[in-house]
């Protein structure tokens, strides 16, 4: 090590003892610590200068270790921090020095003081600041928080923003030093502009959500800038709360969601924000304000239902009756944002579809027969989805509508889609009232009737290719699916690489993998089948342009919207 050290390899030797067993490890750590103390070797000269861009993290594990152990003076403490910040691409205290850099400043009440006033003068870097008034803060608050507060204040950008997150965000203060600390956030919130307010409203926003009784200040600085019509302070106020919202007093989760309420389109980066606070106060005390929310972006045309993919996927993970509930709401709606907001919300193939129990016993006819029209017209592609809302129709929907929510299964659904829709119906026939079992039973019976007529005369067995022909066929394409794969591997340059041979037999898969003329390694895989299916929607079999037609048709009192 110490040979390693004078010829300026002493980062590599480390790199390469790293790792070892762990007591081999411990005396290289401690046999450092003891040279660098005599004076053998210089840690702060071997790693500040090194010559490589990036230090190998078994460097960075070594300085972790032996720094603790030995002692430095503010200057070398600089050198050091200063020459690895650089190696790192000026990204800042690297991370595997912040706690040494720390616990350093925090030996001593005076060298945060002194590192301030190095870093004022410039012959300490700016990127500092922050951990060093911190370190302050926890050793001298007696001087530091005035500082801090000027410097919120008065000073540079790059000061503000420290001053202004650690005001709001260091957990030591006392009850009379908080209060100035939020007074000065306060100010500094009506007094600043743009982007800069966002630091100085999150801190208070965290102050008041984490700490008792002060969720009034987080409200009275919402009410501050809410009228400004700002979107940094929308994203500072979605961006905190994002993190607060499930530990918030409900007056100050309220009033965000109502500053919140004036996103407008084109705010994508606070509406990504948004969209995981909605999904995770759909349900429980914050729900009608979470749904009120989620209704403003989508009638504004902010945001649509598929860029809220963590909202959606909250909505269909939630109790069946609120789910339901929701999307009540949405299909009574005269708009067809809501209406897009179900399709964009249904997903899933065949059986895995979402479905709904839709009350609409306080619906007016007219309500009830737009929504079902609606949905047959759109919602065909998720079988399973627009069976549940006609069924729901069948059993709560006015009287007037049911012989028409009635024809609506038969034609277009059960028409175009006999398995998925129809094990719906035969789960659904068992429950309900009365009148809707019997026209469920009434619907399964054309279907037979109807399923049978095309049977009948769908397939003419005799005019179907023989057997031998598609053996033939079908040994004609696997001969070409080999030989593709053949040409694959030869102009791949893995298969260059490591020649491979291929038996197949019985269940099992083996690969002999060669390394040398010699040398093989033999992998067995064992075969496995695996398969999956979907139904086909049968509408076009019968009639290519008949689907577009009934579409058009189900649509053809609704407005251009």
């Amino acid at each position: 090590m110490i040979e390693a050290a004078a010829n300026g390899n002493l980062p590599e030797y480390v790199s390469d003892a790293f790792p070892n067993s762990d007591s081999y490890w411990a005396d290289i750590v401690a046999d450092a610590a003891a040279a660098h103390r005599a004076g053998i070797i210089d840690v702060v000269a071997a790693f500040a200068h090194a010559s490589e861009e990036r230090l190998a993290f078994g460097c960075q594990q070594f300085l972790q270790d032996v720094l603790p152990m030995l002692v430095f003076d503010q200057s070398q403490v600089l050198e050091l921090v200063v020459g690895l910040s650089e190696q790192s691409r000026g990204q800042g205290i690297p991370y595997y020095l912040s706690a040494w850099f720390s616990s350093w400043c925090e030996a001593k009440a005076s060298r945060p003081w002194a590192l301030l006033e190095a870093i004022n003068t410039g012959s300490a870097p700016d990127y500092i600041r922050h951990s060093v008034c911190h370190s302050g803060l926890k050793v001298s608050r007696r001087r530091f928080l005035p500082a801090l507060i000027r410097m919120a204040k008065n000073g540079s950008d790059d000061e503000r923003w420290s001053a202004t997150n650690l005001l709001g965000r260091f957990d030591g203060f006392h009850a009379h030093e908080l209060d100035r600390a939020i007074q000065a956030l306060r100010a500094a919130i009506r007094r600043e502009k743009g982007a800069a307010v966002v630091a100085p409203l999150r801190s208070l926003l965290h102050v008041a959500a984490n700490i008792a009784g002060k969720e009034s200040e987080g409200v009275a600085a919402i009410a501050d800038r809410s009228n400004s019509n700002d979107e940094h302070v929308r994203n500072a106020i979605a961006s905190e709360m994002m993190f607060s919202i499930s530990k918030a007093p409900e007056p100050l989760a309220n009033a965000a969601f109502q500053a919140l309420m004036a996103i407008g389109p084109g705010e994508d980066d606070t509406i990504d924000v948004v969209d995981q606070i909605l999904s995770k106060t759909m349900a429980g005390q914050l729900a009608p304000a979470a749904h009120a929310l989620l209704d403003h972006l989508l009638m504004s045309r902010s945001a649509r239902m598929k860029k809220l993919d963590a909202t959606a996927t909250a909505i269909l993970n939630s109790a069946p009756v609120s789910r339901s509930a929701l999307i009540g709401t949405w299909l009574r709606s005269p708009s067809f944002r809501h209406f897009d907001a179900i399709l964009e919300i249904s997903s899933g193939v065949g059986e895995n579809t979402p479905t709904f129990e839709i009350d609409m016993s306080a619906w007016s006819p007219e309500e009830a027969l737009r929504a079902i029209r609606r949905s047959s017209a759109i919602l065909l592609a998720f079988p399973g989805t627009l069976a549940s809302i006609l069924v729901s129709a069948l059993r709560t929907a006015p009287i007037s509508v049911r012989n028409q929510a009635e024809h609506l299964i038969f034609d277009p659904l059960l028409m175009t889609f006999w398995v998925v829709s129809r094990a719906y119906l035969e789960r659904a026939v068992n429950s309900g009232p009365r009148h809707a079992r019997d026209a469920i039973h009434r619907v399964l019976a054309a279907h037979d009737a109807y399923q049978a007529a095309i049977e009948a005369a769908y397939e003419i067995k005799e005019l179907a290719p023989s057997e031998h022909h598609r053996t033939l066929v079908e040994q004609k394409h696997r001969e070409e699916r080999r030989a593709i794969s053949k040409n694959a591997m030869k102009g791949s340059i893995f298969g260059e690489i490591f020649p491979t041979s291929v038996m197949l037999y019985g269940d099992a898969a083996v690969y002999d993998v060669y390394q040398s003329e010699d040398e093989s390694v033999r992998q067995e895989t064992q075969m496995v089948s695996q398969g999956f299916s979907t139904e086909v929607l049968r509408f076009d079999m019968v009639e290519p342009f008949w689907a577009r037609y009934r579409r058009d048709m189900l649509l053809r009192d609704e407005t251009d919207e």
